[in-house]
């Protein structure tokens, strides 16, 4: 069989459902848990199959999870089947090195590296140069042989090491100077350092990882040298998601690959050299903005029909009930709250629902329609995780299953502050060489949190930053789910489209203008001090449905998205009687008809009500009844005058509950306030001798 055939019929029976586009193959990669297709399957010209995993998992790591040698890789030029021996007469054979070889080759003198810690190797064969890898502290944590200086097999690593950054040691002097230069390799770090310049040597272009822009706090301007080749590109597409970004100017060599070559072919001018080299360099996120305009205009041939739709969330919940059953409205929510990503302050929601309500299929089902870029999902996280993860909160959505993870006060403020401030800042002490330093980790968002929830209520202050919604706990609805799960779908959803509108929505201007935000701001109930965040919801959930909207939306003269009236009238739809239970306005239709059972069970019993006699009024069974009571009685709605703490309840009627009032102004309303605005701003009176500063009509998001 030719090697890439079996590759293919390996990945085929892993179920990584392979494809072929064009010259090359893409599958889902059997090494990690991959939703879409992140491996790419060539053959290079001498017959060798190319593996690349553009999520980061190394080609062992994918022959391995279907269980192929590394041989099955290369032809067979023997014409037995099986690949290519490592030993056989026409494999590359590695002659091993020498750290003198090496000092000639690489021009550094053999002294400084020696004083680096390299050194020939006494017990490796074939003959190597030591390389040792040191913490911030000083401390051996990996070694790396080199035993030749060209070809693919020209590096080890000790047993039990692993992939490190080169030279983390040599950071304090990099935060002094206030600039650090990242390269690919030893030699290019040694050579900078040869120079005296800062640097940081990456051991191949695909191990960087976001969990060490930590280590690089404090460096202002961090220079990253670009590799023209396929590693180079791979190293661009993980600092495009880093948290660096922003400090990240992109350096490329003229007539050269790397330092080292420089070095080496130019020596006398090495200095000048680079220096012209570093001053041309350009901000990565200007990098990212042309990678960008070319992903967008692909992306938008493949999903220019959802794009352009008057009614983008009614196409979603059309694919999406396919799956799901009902629950409509907690699905446009949860759409319209990952789009709200894109924005400067996206929108938080908080699933709650009994055990088993489905609160986190519903939700996982929605996350599929999104790329897996635009989110991150935990089921518990300990309490600095998410100041330490490497997981970039920029533009994302944090996704944590079941807020008992949530496990101390600590991790609670941490998130509250993420979704205030837009940002964590965390300052900590680590040991370096030269004793305690303060080392302050800033995490960039802004980030939104969908959270589910088997709780009535979570901490006040984090409960108020977030829209709370709860799944259906009807019979109705449990029938519905059942009968949903017991039919089979022949006509799979195509998420690729919906995947390809974000990469589209993720590259555009995503200003909005609405022009009727003061008209709304006038009209909104403000008796609660609350409506002065939730006003703020409401305004984001408009500008993410115009974003979302956007190829069917005007601009203005600035180039701004135009909010419409429809925008407003569909998140009024959504959300507007959760802003007025929000602001005690009015209370859900579930709390009201258990307040109206406790009310009849006290008159026809004349006695206090346990919690299984509101469940055999309403038909539902124990546990979602008491769910249902505990909000009421937060409320205050109901009151429980079971004096022993854990003893059944024993339920009596409360204050009052208040009447159907809505906070937020019909449409009509709207346009009619507006309008007459508008009139009165534009009367035929004559202008004063100093005009007054005009009136802010608009609101850009």
């Amino acid at each position: 069989m030719e090697s890439i055939e079996a590759v293919i019929e390996g990945l085929r029976l892993a179920e990584c459902a392979p494809k072929q586009k064009g010259g090359t193959w893409q599958a889902k990669c059997p090494a990690h848990a991959d939703k879409n297709p992140s491996l790419s399957l060539s053959t290079g010209k001498d017959g060798t199959v190319l593996v690349k995993c553009f999520a980061g998992c190394s080609t062992e790591a994918v022959m391995q999870a279907i269980n192929l040698p590394m041989t099955a890789l290369f032809p067979d030029k023997k014409g037995g089947g099986g690949g290519r021996d490592p030993h056989d007469s026409d494999a590359t054979v590695q002659p091993g090195l020498s750290l003198k070889e090496y000092s000639e080759a690489k021009g550094l003198p053999i002294r400084f590296l020696m004083g680096l810690g390299l050194k020939d190797a006494k017990t490796y064969s074939p003959p190597a140069v030591e390389i040792p890898y040191l913490s911030v502290d000083g401390r051996d944590v990996a070694t790396r042989y080199r035993i030749g200086l060209v070809g693919d097999a020209k590096f080890r690593w000790k047993k039990g090491s692993k992939p490190y950054p080169y030279g983390l040691n040599r950071l304090s002097v990099a935060r002094k100077g206030k600039r650090l230069i990242i390269v690919e390799g030893e030699s290019d770090a040694q050579t900078l350092w040869f120079h005296e310049y800062p640097a940081l040597g990456l051991p191949g272009a695909s191990t960087w990882k976001d969990e060490y822009s930590n280590l690089l706090e404090g460096i202002d301007t961090i220079y990253v040298v670009i590799e023209p080749d396929s590693g180079g590109e791979a190293l661009l597409d993980s600092l495009s998601k880093s948290p660096l970004v922003g400090r990240i100017l992109i350096v490329e060599l003229q007539g050269v690959k790397d330092v080292s070559e420089l070095h080496v072919s130019g020596a006398i001018c090495f200095k000048e050299l680079l220096d012209q080299s570093l001053s041309r360099a350009r901000p990565l996120s200007d990098v990212i903005k042309e990678r960008g305009n070319l992903d967008a205009a692909a992306a938008y041939d493949s999903c220019k029909e959802i794009a352009t739709s008057p009614d983008i969330l009614g196409l979603f919940f059309k694919e999406y009930q396919q799956v799901v059953a009902g629950e409509e409205r907690i699905a446009k929510l949860l759409f319209l709250a990952i789009v709200s990503r894109l924005l400067a302050a996206p929108i938080s929601v908080v699933l709650k629902g009994p055990s088993s309500g489905g609160k986190s299929f519903i939700l996982e089902n929605a996350l599929q329609f999104f790329p897996e870029s635009a989110y991150f999902a935990r089921t518990g996280i300990s309490e600095r995780a998410l100041i330490y993860s490497n997981e970039s909160l920029k533009h994302r959505v944090f996704v944590l299953y079941e807020a008992a993870a949530l496990l101390s006060e600590f991790t609670e403020y941490v998130i509250r502050s993420l979704l205030s401030e837009g940002r964590i800042s965390y300052e900590t002490v680590i040991q370096t060489q030269e004793g305690p330093e303060p080392l302050l980790v800033e995490r960039d968002g802004p980030t939104a949190l969908l959270m589910t929830t088997t709780a009535v209520s979570l901490h006040p202050e984090n409960e108020t930053r977030l829209i709370s919604i709860t799944v259906a706990d009807t019979p109705a609805q449990t029938r519905a789910v059942v009968l949903k799960r017991a039919r089979v779908w022949s006509n799979p959803i195509a998420y690729e489209p919906w995947h390809a509108l974000q990469v589209w929505l993720q590259n555009q201007s995503n200003v909005v203008d609405i022009p009727f935000a003061t008209g709304l701001a006038e009209l909104v109930d403000v008796r609660a001090v609350r409506m002065r965040r939730d006003f703020s919801k409401v305004i984001c959930l408009i500008t993410a449905h115009a974003v979302l909207h956007q190829a069917s939306r005007e601009r203005n003269e600035h180039g701004a998205i135009i909010a419409t009236y429809e925008d407003y009238a569909t998140i009024r739809e959504l959300i507007g009687d959760l802003i007025a239970e929000g602001v005690g306005a009015s209370v859900s239709e579930t709390v009201r008809s258990t307040v109206a059972a406790v009310e009849e069970l006290t008159t026809e019993e004349s006695e206090s009500v346990t919690v299984k006699r509101v469940g055999e009024r309403l038909k539902i069974d124990k546990g979602s009844a008491s769910r249902r009571i505990n909000v009421a009685l937060k409320g205050g709605f109901i009151v429980n005058t079971e004096p022993r703490k854990g003893g059944a309840m024993k339920l009596v009627m409360g204050e009052p509950l208040p009447t159907e009032d809505s906070v937020l102004p019909t449409v009509e309303r709207l346009r009619e306030h507006v309008g007459c605005k508008v009139a009165r701003d534009f009367e035929g009176t004559p202008p004063p001798l100093s005009p007054p500063e005009p009136e802010i009509e608009r609101v850009t998001i």
